[in-house]
């Protein structure tokens, strides 16, 4: 059995309509039939009683005028107006007899022909009895006339009068009867008409009440279902029954929530994952479509959007932490906006440092290799400085001993010529090697003030760079100042969407379906709002990584600073190496002069043996002089070695720190 609350709307209609009409031609047909019969019981009454009365009723008016025309004649005695008088009554009786001939041709029952073969028989009888009356008034015997019309006249016109009396009588007894009878079957429609209605007013309130408690029942479902979803409870269904256009409205609502509560999910787990530090995380396009897809592809844009230009700078940040400044922001990665600002900044970083600690480690190569030459030319100084010493040394023997023997005086002085001819060519050596190291120091002090102006250089790049980051936080924080924008624009929606709500329900059931759209405009704003908050969170992360990219490029900067410290103390120890190789070249220059005098005054023993004694103590002296000259040019050569060493030491030191940068 089909039951009713299961059929659609439609056909609840129609079956209404059906019901309405069935009764509505049970009615009409009723009414139809009840007025065909009232129909036929008038056409009968007139055809049967009413014609027939009216025919008997003027038979008998003519009948009456007939008699009294011949009271009229009987009365008369002018001769013209006798004829005139006949006249009528031939007249009259003609009229008579065409009324009661049309009442012949009706149905007549045995009764009224009965009467009617009375009335031929009682009308021959008194138009006989008339003639005889009127044919006496012709001769002059108007009282014979008149005796005979008050007897058998008279008594023959109360007979006929009688019958066409009876005949009316009769037709007006059967025109009551049928009066009644259209009566009683006006009282048996009516009585079914008026259940036919009320059995139809009855049903179809009947069904008006199903129809309309069941539209009731599921308004209220949707309405209920409505306020939950409008609420947030994107997990509540209507779930109602039944296969009408209602519960079908009621199945593509519950299907609108599903979708709606899975974009809701997918939107939150995302922003979970986000908050998580999963970037990775997408929303699949393929569970959705239409505007819900075009939606959810936009939200994967604007993720992919932020989150590969943030994973390509996290990989720059990785590597120039890592001192490798080599990659460069990837070009397959399209931005656009203040992220190609980002990107250029990105790129911009590694290019200064790159060149910055490029030219530093060129020039930091170049100073190596001249500390290099200096500390293989102050080896060579220390070597004849040694000889220097040693000849000294024995200058001072030579003269002690000369003190001993003057024999020994001219081998002695022999030995010392060849000595001082040997420190003479020694201290020719010194000197120049001190001049090439006076050459050498002037070179490695040029190329230390290079190596400075190179180091502010670096300097300037890691500020410039320190302030291109600077800069881009606070493009960071103008990106975040729009988020917060699109948060409060999030909540300039969400308020007009209430307002919107508020006049849907001043509007009452007309702005129902506009209130249900401004309770998902304010979810999807609501929903606007969680995303900005989630983005702001990820862009607050990304600062936190710009900080430590900012920590990393002051962790640089120090290193420069050391770095540049370092070359600055380069540059003392080679002024220093400068002076005392000065100090050097003059002690030098002192001994070549002393040497030469030594010669002199060898000479001058060789000429003179006299003058021995004398030489032999200024030889003494100058010996002493020579060896303490000796000890102190000993001692400034390995100061000079010990800065010259220290300066490589330091070099070695930048050299491995620069080193440790990849460009």
């Amino acid at each position: 059995m089909i039951s009713f609350q299961k059929q659609s709307l439609v056909n609840k209609l129609k079956i209404q309509i059906v019901i309405t009409i069935l009764f509505a031609l049970v009615l009409g047909s009723a009414g139809i039939y009840g007025t065909y019969a009232m129909n036929e019981m008038v056409h009968k009454m007139f055809s049967d009683q009413l014609e027939p009365l009216m025919q008997t009723s003027k038979a008998d008016i003519f009948f009456m005028e007939y008699s009294y025309s011949v009271v009229d004649y009987v009365c008369q005695t002018d001769k013209a107006k006798m004829a005139v008088i006949s006249e009528k009554l031939t007249d009259h009786e003609k009229k008579m007899m065409e009324q009661v001939d049309q009442f012949r041709k009706t149905d007549l029952s045995s009764e009224d022909l009965s009467i009617i073969n009375k009335f031929d028989s009682n009308w021959k009888e008194y138009k006989t009895s008339a003639k005889e009356v009127m044919a006496l008034a012709s001769e002059g015997k108007h009282e014979d006339a008149t005796n005979l019309l008050d007897t058998e006249t008279k008594q023959l016109m109360d007979e006929v009068n009688t019958v066409l009396d009876s005949l009316i009588e009769i037709n007006e007894k059967d025109a009551k009867a049928e009066y009644a009878e259209s009566q009683d079957l006006y009282s048996i429609i009516r009585n079914l008409s008026i259940l036919i209605l009320v059995i139809t007013v009855i049903l179809i309130c009947l069904i008006f009440y199903l129809v309309s408690s069941r539209l009731n029942q599921q308004l209220t479902l949707l309405f209920k279902g409505m306020g939950e979803i409008g609420k947030g409870n994107l997990e509540y269904r209507i779930q109602m029954d039944g296969d009408d256009e209602l519960a079908r409205v009621s199945k593509t609502f519950d299907d609108m929530t599903v979708v709606i509560n899975g974009v809701s999910n997918d939107i939150q787990n995302i922003a979970d994952e986000a908050g998580n530090g999963n970037l990775s995380r997408r929303i699949n396009t393929g569970d959705y479509r239409g505007d819900f897809l075009g939606m959810i592809s936009r939200i994967n844009e604007l993720i992919d959007a932020i989150v590969k230009p943030l994973h390509e700078a996290m990989k720059l940040a990785d590597s120039y932490a890592s001192s490798n400044f080599t990659p460069r922001f990837d070009d397959s990665i399209q931005v656009k906006g203040e992220f190609l600002t980002f990107k250029d900044a990105m790129n911009q970083v590694g290019i200064q440092c790159s060149l910055a600690i490029r030219g530093v480690k060129t020039e930091i190569e170049a100073l190596t290799s001249g500390m290099e030459e200096t500390a293989a030319s102050m080896e060579e100084i220390a070597g004849s400085v040694s000889v220097v010493a040693d000849g000294a040394v024995n200058v001072s023997s030579y003269s002690n001993q000369s003190r001993d023997g003057v024999k020994q005086s001219l081998v002695a002085l022999d030995e010392l010529s060849k000595i001082v001819a040997t420190i003479a060519s020694k201290s020719e050596m010194a000197s120049t090697t001190a001049m090439k190291t006076v050459e050498l120091s002037a070179r490695g002090k040029t190329l230390a003030n290079q190596a400075d102006k190179n180091m502010s250089e670096i300097m300037k790049s890691v500020s410039t760079t320190e302030a291109m980051v600077n800069d881009i936080s606070e493009q960071m924080e103008e990106i975040g100042k729009i988020v917060f924008l699109i948060s409060r624009i999030a909540d300039q929606t969400s308020l007009l969407a209430l307002n919107a709500a508020i006049e849907a329900a001043r509007a009452g059931e007309a702005g129902l379906g506009f209130a249900v759209v401004a309770d998902e405009v304010k979810d999807l704003a609501q929903d606007s709002q969680d995303s900005t908050e989630d983005i702001a969170e990820i862009i607050g992360n990304l600062q936190k990584r710009i900080t430590e990219v900012t920590e990393a490029m002051k962790k640089s900067t120090q290193e420069v600073y050391t770095g540049n410290e370092a070359v600055s103390e380069t540059l003392v120890l080679f002024n220093q190496i400068a002076s005392e190789i000065d100090d050097i070249n003059q002690q030098m220059s002192d001994i070549a002069g002393g040497t030469e005098e030594q010669a002199a005054a060898t000479q001058e023993i060789t000429a003179s043996v006299h003058e021995l004694g004398t030489l032999i103590e200024k030889t003494s002296d100058e010996a002493a002089g020579s060896a303490a000259s000796t000890e102190e040019v000993s001692g400034a050569v390995s100061q000079v070695n010990k800065v010259v060493n220290d300066g490589a030491l330091a070099i070695q030191r930048i050299s491995n720190e620069m080193n440790k940068f990849i460009v």
